[in-house]
């Protein structure tokens, strides 16, 4: 029934709808996007013949004065703190979650970068980490690998000593899970870094879950609890500790794969209270009175 009453459906009633739901909605974009979804499906069905989607002005979200203090992000004491629980929670049964968190944390690449991750991507000798594509979902809600989010997406960054050798040691042990499942990652071609069970793409959802149960199992254990965060707010909590310790903003607009450094600046660059407290102090300091 839904499908049929898509015939009728005009660009008015969608633009409207589209300005309610960004007035009402903090999960506006997600809306838009599965009900965009449901008219590729009544396309590839033939119910019609054209999105209505692709011809109206996605309304831009007006942020009120109070919008732009982010929460979404660890200080470096909570970043220590959640890596001791992961220790704690996930080391000896799921050394795929401690891979993934140390790399995520220490590179800030996005999630779909991090899901499309091949074993080829790395290279041990260069201490670097290619990024040339990312995961995104498909028409059937299943995880597709598509090409990177703009140009300056695809980028080669650095990868730390620990970094490298969480990864060395996880590939060890991913080589030995796979070949009790059947899988010989040594000839498998394009071999996910961090594939399923079925050696596919592994969901979309998985990270943000074994975040909040690493969160929940931190909080439950400890009086002073772990604010809450997503897993974009890893990319912000690296991109905050990254700028805290001294890396320029131009370095970190090429780590993080943004087009300028304007997002950095007007998005990142006040979440680390500290880097605020200390650019005022320096000021007293250097003035001297």
């Amino acid at each position: 029934r839904m499908l049929n009453e898509l015939k009728i459906i005009h660009q008015y009633d969608l633009t409207k709808s589209l300005n309610k739901w960004s007035k009402e909605l903090s999960s506006f974009k997600m809306v838009k996007y599965y009900a965009n979804l449901v008219f590729k499906e009544a396309i590839r069905l033939k119910i019609i013949y054209e999105n209505p989607m692709d011809l109206i002005i996605v309304p831009k979200i007006k942020r009120s004065v109070g919008d732009e203090k982010l929460t979404n992000f660890w200080t470096k004491e909570e970043m220590a703190k959640f890596f001791k629980q992961l220790d704690a929670t996930y080391s000896d049964h799921n050394q795929k979650a401690v891979a993934m968190f140390r790399v995520a944390f220490f590179t800030g690449m996005r999630k779909g970068e991090l899901l499309a991750l091949t074993i080829d991507d790395i290279d041990f000798k260069k201490q670097t980490l290619r990024i040339n594509k990312t995961v995104s979902r498909g028409i059937d809600n299943t995880p597709i690998i598509t090409t990177p989010k703009t140009k300056t997406s695809v980028r080669t960054i650095g990868l730390d000593d620990e970094t490298c050798k969480v990864l060395k040691h996880w590939i060890i042990e991913l080589r030995k899970q796979m070949f009790n499942l059947g899988y010989n990652i040594d000839t498998t071609k394009n071999q996910l870094l961090f594939p399923n069970t079925q050696n596919q793409l592994l969901s979309l959802t998985k990270l943000n879950k074994w975040l909040q149960f690493v969160i929940d199992a931190y909080n439950k254990n400890h009086k002073d609890k772990l604010k809450r965060i997503n897993v974009h707010g890893i990319r912000h909590t690296a991109c905050s500790l990254m700028l805290e310790s001294g890396s320029s903003i131009k370095a970190v607009q090429l780590q993080l794969g943004h087009s300028d450094t304007s997002q950095i600046m007007k998005v990142y660059w006040h979440i680390s209270t500290k880097t605020q407290l200390d650019t005022v102090n320096n000021l007293a300091k250097f003035v001297n009175f």
